[in-house]
């Protein structure tokens, strides 16, 4: 398991990092204390992230 915090300014955001841990991932789970809509229509937009989601029709 590893624990992401995004720091303002710094070069790795935590989109990047769920797009890294999504790519080739076959399950997971995440969550957030504080997230926007924006910050979740785009995680949702990522191709990697999209394709996990998938299986888990709503």
């Amino acid at each position: 398991m590893t624990l992401t915090l995004q720091v303002p300014g710094a070069g790795n955001t935590l989109h990047n990092a769920l797009v890294a841990a999504a790519t080739g991932a076959t399950g997971g789970f995440a969550a957030f204390a504080f997230a926007t809509s924006t910050g979740i229509d785009t995680a949702l937009a990522e191709p990697a992230i999209h394709k996990r989601l998938e299986r888990f029709p709503a």
